[in-house]
């Protein structure tokens, strides 16, 4: 069963396997794919070198922050895991708000280097990348797009599954 935030759909975090597969990354599993997320094969499974966990608690600041999705590369943080999760995130996926700068320069100087926004109202993803002093829009989809977005770049970006309504 999906868990629901709003109009987006993020599938559950999977038990934990009892032992991790021959050359496996640390912790036994590399998390799971982002939403809407697919490695070709079609079943979305995981991220091979990631933890992913959604309904994330992280502190930013010293501060809890409750966002949708965060990722770490493994070896970061434990595969369990739970929050309020000190290490900051590589990578998190938000729900846009009103103004999208502010909500980006939020996230300045904390260490994220990969953040999506999602606004489930217009069916719009923005995929950023923090550069030396300022974010870089890599990609803009909507609707029921498929792209490759940073930092997953080996995972088909499915927009149509992310949405509550076909387009």
């Amino acid at each position: 069963m999906d868990g629901r935030l709003g109009h987006l759909r993020i599938v559950p975090r999977a038990p934990e396997p009892e032992a991790a597969p021959a050359g496996g990354p640390p912790g036994g599993r590399g998390g799971k794919a982002p939403p809407g997320s697919s490695n070709g094969g079609g079943g979305g499974g995981g991220i091979a070198g990631w933890v992913i966990i959604d309904d994330a608690v992280v502190l930013l600041d010293g501060e809890p922050r409750r966002v949708e999705v965060a990722g770490w590369r493994a070896g970061r943080i434990a595969d369990g895991a739970t929050g309020p999760i000190a290490v900051v995130p590589d990578w998190l996926c938000a729900r846009a708000q009103d103004d999208g700068e502010r909500q980006l320069a939020s996230y300045i100087g904390r260490g994220i280097a990969h953040v999506w926004l999602l606004d489930p109202k217009r069916r719009t993803i923005s995929v950023y990348r923090l550069g030396p002093t300022r974010w870089t829009r890599l990609a803009v989809g909507r609707d029921d797009m498929r792209l490759l977005a940073a930092p997953f770049d080996d995972f088909l970006l499915d927009l149509a599954s992310l949405w509550d309504t076909p387009s």
